[in-house]
């Protein structure tokens, strides 16, 4: 595998292993959640209702806003609750606060530590949200956001003109993997999760950006939003919650989704919607592991 999609591969595996950890964590000691019922489908409605309402506000807001503070403040308090709910998993409210204002103070005098800190409140994200919700509803909502993926990147487009919007921003809505040929280095940064955004696009799509390809057709540049991160975190930590078994099957079949997008962009750039072949694969591969068992 080339180096860049071997980098790209890499990391979301480490972050799809890491919201496995803090589910295993979460589903033991389960904390607090906005649902009384979490196998009651309406839950996925309403979310995937949270997602589409977010959408339509921050096309309004970057209509009329103008400015860059906004986006900051957000990425800044996404860190912290973050930070929070990691650390006081292990640790006293004292320490988790200490640490917390650590982890921001981090980020500030050690820019290039953003995307780690972000890729954590990714897995973070993903693993609340699948300790949340049952199976057959975290399987509903991905499915949801799947063909909402689809239409809002081939059809009305408006999650690429929310990418190009947010970008121009200096917003981090996606991590990029990239490698200078000429110098034979590799970088990882800009993840960011912000109500399920996904992408440049806000809303899992990939996109191979601005990249030249070379003789060997190897990548130069690749895109993942880090919704593409949570939502299949998600679905395997729901998974977890009725076995180890079907949660490695969903890791499986996301895994192998990847592998599929990666194949994908190494032969055609553009902007894609990831969570067919993340999400999906997740899903296939639980649905015929169910049926063969």
């Amino acid at each position: 595998m080339r180096k860049v999609s071997a980098l790209l591969f890499t990391s979301f595996l480490v972050i799809q292993l890491l919201a496995l950890f803090l589910g295993y964590q979460f589903l033991s000691n389960p904390p607090v959640s906005p649902f009384s019922n979490s196998n009651n489908i309406s839950n996925s409605y309403f979310l995937f209702a949270y997602v589409l309402i977010t959408a339509v506000l921050l096309l309004l807001v970057l209509k009329v806003y103008k400015g860059n503070f906004l986006f900051l403040a957000l990425e800044i308090g996404l860190i912290f609750f973050s930070a929070i709910q990691i650390f006081s998993l292990f640790l006293s409210s004292l320490y988790s606060l200490i640490l917390s204002f650590f982890a921001i103070g981090l980020r500030f005098s050690f820019p290039s530590s953003r995307p780690y800190l972000l890729s954590f409140a990714a897995a973070l994200v993903g693993a609340l949200l699948g300790s949340w919700l049952g199976l057959i509803p975290a399987i509903l909502l991905a499915a949801l956001l799947l063909v909402y993926d689809i239409v809002a990147v081939f059809f009305t487009k408006h999650m690429i003109e929310l990418a190009k919007s947010l970008s121009s921003r200096g917003a981090a809505f996606s991590i990029t993997v990239s490698a200078n040929s000429t110098k034979n280095k590799e970088s990882f940064k800009n993840p960011n999760v912000s109500k399920s955004k996904v992408s440049k696009q806000t809303k899992s799509a990939n996109k191979k950006k601005d990249s030249q390809t070379t003789s060997s057709n190897s990548l130069e540049t690749i895109e993942l939003g880090t919704g593409d991160l949570v939502i299949p975190a998600m679905i395997i930590v729901s998974a977890l919650n009725t076995s180890l078994s079907l949660a490695i099957v969903a890791l499986a079949g996301s895994l192998t989704g990847m592998l599929a997008l990666i194949y994908l962009l190494e032969r055609k750039k553009g902007y894609y919607p990831a969570l067919p072949p993340l999400a999906g694969g997740a899903i296939v591969f639980i649905l015929i592991y169910l049926v063969i068992h």
